[in-house]
């Protein structure tokens, strides 16, 4: 009995405050006291006293609510491909100047094309191959792209400010008579500024709306100089494993002196809409651009699958114009596959 009495003491004592009461000097030094008497009503006498002081104590100092259990994590976001891609709440946040995925990003060990453009032509001045170049219809292909977040929450908003660049090259890796050139190879840098949303849209999450400005070139001489400047807006929804991006762009207008492509717009489009479905491991997407003056366009395909830890399959077609910048305005379909570290 004196046992059971002594267990229901402590746990008494160890609930009492939080713990704070059996952690103090003075309650252990007043459990010896009564444990040292002999004297069983005595004993039972000194227990009841200490309980009851105890008691007392944890009423006059409740335990701190704060500090009474550990705070939990906060829970991060799940289910949204644009939040986790754009850091978009607070949860998903990761500072400043981490590198991340923009575009997928993959090396095409094959890419074959119907109509290799082996004499690049553009209607401003200088800016036509005087001579063709013997060139293969099958070559390989790959494309780097990053983001990193320069400003996090501008002037105290939900407004981040983002760098990006991608680049993608195409090799002329089986043409071993030409020694394998790099027949054309693009630069994009871009500055972005992303303004979370979170509204339902008939049934479509409108999740963020980008603002872009966008310089793409080759950065070659003439006359196979190409390149163009663009203002965009891209807004972003989701529903489910579903993810639609439409951006509508503008172009910046040059001095016609320098201008290697005028006619640009016409075959690159307004503006361009990527949708990407997520089925586990495996991702398919498209994007399309159409130029509503010019009444052309291009279409491109992705699917990428699972192989090994990141590495991923990955197969691309594509059909239209502007495969690259140099082929702007040159139409053919390709089809090519290799492998991809990053996908959309």
């Amino acid at each position: 009995m004196m046992a059971a009495l002594q267990k229901a003491v402590l746990f008494s004592l160890v609930t009492c405050a939080g713990l704070v009461c059996l952690n103090s000097a003075h309650a252990q030094d007043s459990l010896r006291q009564c444990a040292a008497i002999r004297a069983d009503a005595e004993r039972l006498a000194c227990y009841d006293s200490l309980t009851k002081s105890m008691d007392t104590q944890a009423m006059q100092n409740p335990p701190d609510s704060s500090t009474a259990r550990p705070a939990m994590s906060r829970p991060q976001p799940g289910g949204s491909q644009l939040a986790q891609a754009w850091e978009l709440d607070a949860g998903s946040k990761t500072g400043t100047f981490a590198i991340t995925g923009h575009r997928p990003m993959y090396f095409l060990l094959t890419q074959h094309t119907d109509a290799i453009n082996t004499a690049p032509t553009s209607p401003a001045p200088g800016r036509s191959a005087t001579a063709p170049t013997r060139y293969d219809a099958t070559e390989a292909k790959y494309q780097i792209s990053a983001k990193t977040k320069a400003l996090e929450n501008i002037v105290g908003s939900d407004v981040d400010l983002w760098l990006a660049y991608t680049q993608q090259s195409n090799w002329q890796l089986y043409n071993p008579s030409g020694s394998a050139p790099f027949r054309e190879t693009d630069y994009e840098p871009e500055v972005i500024l992303t303004v979370p949303i979170n509204r339902d849209l008939l049934g479509v999450n409108l999740r963020m709306i980008n603002f872009g400005f966008s310089h793409q070139s080759n950065g070659r001489a003439n006359p196979l100089s190409r390149s163009w400047n663009r203002l965009y807006a891209q807004i972003g929804l989701e529903r489910g494993n579903f993810m639609l991006m439409a951006r509508p762009w503008w172009r910046v207008l040059e001095a016609r002196s320098r201008d290697d492509n005028p006619d640009i717009y016409d075959y690159m489009g307004n503006g361009d809409v990527l949708a990407v479905y997520r089925s586990g491991a495996h991702v398919v997407s498209a994007l399309a651009r159409y130029s509503f003056a010019g009444h052309r366009g291009g279409f491109e395909a992705d699917w990428a699958f699972p192989i090994s830890g990141p590495l991923k399959g990955y197969v691309r077609a594509f059909n239209g114009y502007g495969e690259n910048l140099l082929d702007y305005n040159h139409r053919q379909t390709t089809i090519g596959a290799g492998v991809a570290i990053s996908t959309w």
